[in-house]
């Protein structure tokens, strides 16, 4: 670990020391499991919640005990940097599966989740994170890190002051109705049947999501599902998150915006991600829907079997497809 970063547990250093390097990121998870150890303090009432509905229920703490006895004993998975079994590959195991989807499990994640993102919206959490001295997101070396991460392979420049500095991310044909454009700034992942296009959105991509055409939201609303969705994969690519995306998507929490599309020959879409649009709303394509948390996500475009588009960027390339630039152009009916 370099001199301008902090093995602090309470700092926070930059996304491609984290990122990149699997031992930087071992290291500071060893800190935070000491750190902890050596400032014992009372549980959340969120995890106090969460342990008295595993340890209540039988069936959930049969399988909360039986899912880390079946984690492979060999590497990568035998040990965590505590030395424990690794926690993240319990949702691969039959036991970790069955865990992870019930529903009971998954309301009380959810308030563990929500009480994350009080304290990540907290003073204190500024504090912690947003300080310009060596464990800040904001001291020299770590914002040139994170203008250098943003700036990705495209070599484009944002304004961190902005959510698009001038001339950023222009929205694709914004007088065409026909042009739709990209929602998310993301990575292609297939395009299936004719109706639906799903791409995949690494951490380190521009999280906020945008209309793909113009016309109003008809209807909004959060369907619950699982936080902690996985399923068996035997990927050893790098790629195993993408690999999944198309089964997140049925069975995550997730968002669905339903956009009656002012031009009659796209029709009803729908948008599924993570936040929430209001209904009756009327959007102009491009304007920002909402934004996705937590790393790496992903998201859908749907359409209705008979609307014709076409010229959707090829899944398997190397870079993100602009948010706001075109995804795919519609054959009007009157062409």
């Amino acid at each position: 670990m370099t001199a301008e970063y902090s093995n602090n547990p309470q700092s926070v250093y930059s996304t491609r020391s984290v990122g990149g390097d699997h031992f930087v990121s071992k290291t500071w998870l060893q800190e935070l499991v000491r750190y902890v150890a050596e400032h014992p303090k009372e549980l959340h009432s969120a995890l106090k919640g969460f342990r008295n509905l595993i340890e209540s229920e039988t069936r959930l703490c049969f399988l909360a005990q039986s899912m880390f006895e079946q984690i492979p004993a060999k590497a990568p998975y035998a040990d965590d940097p505590a030395g424990y079994k690794q926690i993240a590959t319990t949702n691969i195991c039959c036991s970790g599966f069955a865990f992870f989807l019930d529903p009971a499990v998954n309301e009380q994640l959810k308030k563990v989740l929500d009480a994350w993102g009080d304290f990540l919206r907290s003073e204190e959490s500024a504090r912690q994170a947003l300080g310009d001295d060596a464990k800040g997101w904001f001291n020299a070396k770590a914002k040139a890190d994170l203008t250098a991460a943003a700036n990705g392979a495209a070599g484009t420049t944002y304004d961190f002051a902005e959510i698009f500095g001038e001339g950023i991310r222009p929205v694709a044909s914004p007088e065409d109705d026909d042009v739709i454009a990209n929602a998310c700034e993301s990575e292609p992942y297939k395009f299936a049947g004719g109706t639906v296009y799903q791409a995949f959105l690494s951490a380190l991509s521009y999280h906020r999501w945008h209309a793909p055409v113009s016309g109003r939201c008809v209807k909004a609303y959060v369907q619950p599902g699982a936080y902690y969705p996985s399923r068996s994969s035997t990927r050893r690519d790098g790629r195993r998150q993408e690999h999944l995306a198309g089964y997140v998507t049925a069975v995550a929490t997730r968002a669905i915006v339903f956009i009656e599309a002012d031009n009659p020959a796209i029709g009803l879409v729908a948008f599924l991600g993570v936040g929430l649009a209001e209904e009756g709303q009327w959007v102009r394509k491009g304007d920002q829907l909402g934004m996705f948390h937590f790393g790496g996500s992903t998201h859908c475009v749907i359409f209705r079997r008979e609307t014709d588009v076409h010229g959707f960027p090829e899944p398997g390339r190397e870079t993100n497809v602009p948010v706001r630039g075109q995804l795919a152009v519609v054959r009007s009916r009157c062409a």
